[in-house]
């Protein structure tokens, strides 16, 4: 805290003026008396503490990772390619390609929170048949179990299902990591995932699998055998993991529909300081014309007639919903310091870093034609 506050100071900057802070939940961040927020709260500045949203999902979606089939899946894989096992792999990969498989190896499931296991399951899931017929080969006592429960249908029943729900968390974390996305974006993505999950629930009671394609392929293959309902508990975890970590942002859902729609938000549910710009706005017929959406929107209001709208408006646009941008400047900066760069120092370093992390396209090549001087 001392180091931000430090920071503003040097730069002349209010720390009113601060919209909301993003962490990734961290106790140095969220303690109630040493943390960020709690020195927040002892200087009376009353600022919107966001947990991370591609962090909170992550979290949510540990529950779906806690089966069985899961599991048994990372056990199968680490005894083909984990380890020292260099020799059962290679013999791994030349057998998916003597059987033309459709992939030509399986991926190692990696536990950080980035990431999602979602990968591993579709392409264990795709070959599951290849792999069975590999540990059969192998003919090892300590691959037994793992053939029994790739042959049983229990088993297969809850691979497919994992496999699906993995999918619909990957999609979703696809969604939420792209780039340009403002707070607004981010919770519409979570909001339509918590809707679509009560609908999935739904199917999955009905035997209706248009979303899960790999229960359907294991129900084809095995019949009426198959009893998908049982996993609905999985689909239940996962709506309370939703519901009790995405609340937070019910506060914000007047201010975020106003932001996305001011011409037709009602206007009776926002603060009172901003009704009588709202009665002159909603009422304005040379804005019934306007394309512009978002913070474009307010951007072009007049700051003679819409003072409070606007700065509502670009303070909504500044709130940050993930860190994404700060993993972003990791993953660059690791970029930067690869052992092909041609030099590098403590002055270039934050310079390059702001270049990769920056939506501006620049030209390098014109940059390094001005500077061109002919030598004599």
């Amino acid at each position: 805290f001392l180091a931000v506050e430090e920071t503003l100071k040097k730069f002349n900057i209010d720390f009113s003026k601060c919209s909301s802070i993003t962490t990734d939940g961290a106790k140095a961040m969220t303690g109630s008396k040493i943390g960020f927020a709690g020195q927040l709260k002892q200087r009376n500045l009353n600022i919107p503490i966001i947990h991370c949203i591609i962090h909170q999902e992550a979290l949510a979606g540990k529950v779906v990772k806690l089966s069985t089939a899961m599991e048994t899946i990372t056990k199968i894989i680490n005894e083909i390619k984990g380890g020292h096992k260099f020799l059962t792999h290679r013999k791994f990969k030349l057998f998916l390609d003597e059987h033309k498989a459709v992939y030509t190896d399986v991926p190692l499931h990696c536990p950080v929170r980035w990431l999602s296991a979602a990968k591993c399951l579709q392409v264990f899931f795709t070959i599951r048949k290849e792999i069975l017929l590999f540990l059969k080969e192998m003919n090892k006592s300590k691959f037994h179990e793992y053939i029994s429960l790739l042959e049983d249908v229990t088993f297969l029943t809850e691979l497919a299902f994992i496999t699906d729900i993995s999918n619909q968390l990957r999609f979703l974390n696809l969604k939420l990591q792209k780039m340009n996305q403002n707070i607004s974006q981010l919770v519409s993505h979570v909001n339509s995932f918590r809707r679509k999950l009560q609908a999935l629930k739904s199917h999955l009671n009905d035997n209706i699998f248009h979303f899960f394609p790999s229960c359907q392929i294991i129900l084809e293959e095995h019949g009426n055998v198959c009893n998908f309902k049982e996993y609905t508990h999985f689909l239940d975890s996962l709506i309370d993991e939703f519901d009790k970590r995405f609340t937070c942002f019910e506060k914000l859902k007047t201010e975020l529909i106003l932001f996305e729609n001011p011409l037709t938000a009602p206007i009776e549910e926002q603060h009172l300081d901003l009704q009588d710009e709202l009665f002159d706005l909603q009422n304005d017929i040379s804005l019934k014309t306007i394309k512009e959406t978002g913070v474009d929107f307010y951007k072009m209001l007049k700051e003679s007639s819409y003072p409070k709208l606007r700065d509502f408006g670009l303070r909504i646009h500044s709130m940050f919903g993930s860190t994404y941008l700060c993993e972003t400047s990791f993953s660059k900066m690791k970029l930067i310091k690869n052992e092909r760069r041609s030099s590098l120092s403590d002055n270039s370093l934050p310079r390059l870093i702001r270049i990769a992390t920056s939506n501006m396209k620049i030209d390098v090549s014109a940059f390094a034609r001005k500077r061109f001087r002919k030598s004599y």
